[in-house]
């Protein structure tokens, strides 16, 4: 069974479309956790009428507002620890499933020995439109066969599409929930440590969701964001130099502390592609 629990935060006009792409999908066997952090304006009684809209008012679905707002991890946290599913899928309100075959598709899909599980992110507007492009997709297939070359540059740079993935609850119960340290950053530390002590990740070649870019409260500008990023820069990155190699570290460094900026960082990550080449 699939645990899909909805994150929202100020972002609940976008709901209906991640529930509708939610009830439409071929395979039923899914309980849903929607889970606000206490959104500016309470949307409490639209997401009661959404979700009864689409899932009635049966045991199917269960909704869930803090009192205060806590962040994307403890939230996360927090419907992890309430979930029921072997499969466990974190999703934002604003984002959706590509289609109905998804959770079909990763549901046999997924072997035993598979914990973690990428997939396509398809890049799109306010408007749900695709622009042609996939979440860092050559970077995300490239972690599943270049061993420490590819966790490299996942120190440098978190490609990792989180929207893309799901989890098994063994992985949890190995690893932990996500790291209560950070506020907003739930994944990138996450995919440093359990990829550095050995844990194996796996990549669909499916497009699982439909991911409205830089349209999510997260954005990179966000100072809970740059200081989480510091954070995990620091305690995953330059404490574990010994695994990286100095000269990663220093760029890590440089784009996570020196660089806070994003879109300085966005300029130097560029310049260091041309570099390499």
């Amino acid at each position: 069974m699939f645990t899909i629990i909805i994150l929202v935060y100020n972002n609940s006009k976008y709901l209906e479309d991640c529930i509708k792409s939610i009830a439409i999908q071929n395979y039923k066997g899914y309980e849903v956790i929607i889970i606000d952090d206490c959104s500016q304006e309470d949307p409490s009684e639209l997401i009661h009428k959404i979700a009864e809209k689409y899932f009635g008012k049966s045991g199917t679905w269960q909704f869930f507002r803090n009192s205060e707002n806590m962040g994307t991890v403890k939230s996360a946290n927090k419907g992890i620890s309430l979930a029921k599913g072997n499969l466990i899928k974190l999703i934002a309100a604003d984002d959706k499933f590509h289609d109905e075959n998804t959770l079909e598709y990763v549901f046999e899909n997924s072997k035993p020995e598979m914990k973690v599980l990428l997939s396509r992110v398809a890049k799109c507007n306010e408007d749900l439109i695709w622009n042609g492009e996939y979440e860092c997709e050559e970077l995300q297939y490239e972690i599943i066969n270049n061993g420490i070359k590819a966790q490299k540059k996942l120190a440098i740079r978190n490609f990792i599409a989180a929207p893309g993935v799901f989890f098994k609850r063994e992985f949890f119960d190995q690893w932990g929930l996500f790291d209560e340290t950070y506020r907003l950053l739930e994944d990138w530390p996450t995919w440093l440590r359990t990829l550095r002590n050995g844990e194996k990740f796996y990549y669909l070649e499916y497009t699982t969701v439909d991911y409205r870019n830089d349209a999510g409260v997260v954005s990179r500008g966000n100072p809970y964001y740059l200081k989480d990023r510091k954070r995990c820069c620091q305690n995953e990155v330059i404490k574990n130099f010994h695994y990286y190699g100095i000269p990663c570290c220093i760029i890590s460094w440089f784009l996570s502390v020196v660089l806070s900026n994003y879109c300085l960082r966005c300029i130097a990550y560029k310049m260091h592609k041309i570099w390499k080449k």
